[in-house]
Order: C-alpha cells, then structure tokens, then sequence
C-alpha cells in the first residue's frame, strides 16, 4: 500500500502557484526573494489605501447621516453597513412594519406550497443586493464566534424553532430591528 504524500501548507501551495517560491532549476532563491517581497510591499500599500477609504467612509456617515451612529451601536455593523442601511432604506416611515424592511430586502424565505406541503426554501433575494449581502454578513459576524456575547446574540442563535442556520441568513435585518432598540 502506497504512503499518501504529504501535501504542503495551502500558503506555500499559494505561493508556489505564483511563483514565489523557488523550484529547483527554475531560477536563483534571490530572484524567489525579491518576486515576495515586491508582493508583500504591495499587499502593504494596498491594506494602507483600504484604510484610508474605511476613514474616508467612516467620516462621511457620521457627517452625512448621524442616524448611522445608533445603527454602529450593533457589534459587527461598520459604517459602510450602516451608511448603506440609512441611505438604500431612505424614509423609514414609509414601512408600516419594521417586517416589511426585510421583505422588500429579501431578506424572507420564498414560499412554494401546495396541498399539505410547505417546504422550506432559500430566501426570495428580492431588493438591492448590496444592502442585503452587508446584513447578511453582519449577522454571520455577530451570531459567529468572535462577536462579543450579547443579548442579541443569545436571541440570534436561538433561531426559530432552535435552527441556527435560517437565523443567520434570514434574520440579518431582524437583528437590525433588534439590535437599535426598535
């Protein structure tokens, strides 16, 4: 019986897929050298630019709309999140019910019943997906492990019924609703 080869970690499989590391023959250790260090200063300069734009849109949603404040209270919702929320949403009078937000959003699972079946189904992805795909991955943040406990996390895990799994994609705005006191 044949002993499996053991693989390599996936960041050197990573970095032997770019080139970045050396392969015997290929070419000199030095040239390997200077490939990952040209790419780490760029990963650098790149992590500096994200940081620079996460300030920028920090300060335009608390000087644009100070609403966003009270949406940022939420452990795991950041100021791109809340911006979004405040300006997709835009009045949120116009919602009679606070439900409703998560229906135009999409943010309900679909329905297909006939006769004495009612299976359970994805979420209808109506709305804007942006705004969507940011609750969604805010509620992944606070139901996930690194999220400090919270009322609202205790409530979140819970889940309808005792599910976890329907509670973190279908409750993103739930836990809005929750998560601001509303």
């Amino acid at each position: 019986m044949r002993r499996p080869v053991p693989r390599a970690p996936y960041a050197a499989r990573i970095c032997n897929s770019w080139g970045l590391w050396p392969r015997e023959g290929n070419w000199s250790v030095t040239a390997a050298r200077r490939r990952r260090r040209t790419s780490l200063e760029t990963i650098d300069k790149l992590n500096g630019q994200i940081r620079d734009f996460d300030r920028q849109i920090e300060g335009l949603s608390d000087k644009k709309s100070p609403q966003t404040g009270a949406l940022r209270q939420v452990k795991g919702v950041g100021p791109l999140t809340a911006l979004a929320y405040v300006l997709i949403l835009e009045d949120p009078h116009r919602f009679r019910r606070s439900r409703t937000v998560a229906a135009s959003l999409g943010l309900r699972p679909r329905r297909h019943e006939s006769g004495d079946r009612a299976p359970e189904l994805g979420i209808t992805k109506a709305g804007d997906p942006l705004l969507r795909r940011l609750l969604v991955t805010s509620a992944h943040y606070l139901l996930g492990p690194f999220s400090p406990d919270s009322a609202l996390k205790r409530w979140g895990l819970q889940g309808p019924r005792g599910v976890r799994s329907p509670a973190r994609s279908a409750s993103g705005s739930t836990l809005f609703r929750r998560g601001k006191g509303s």
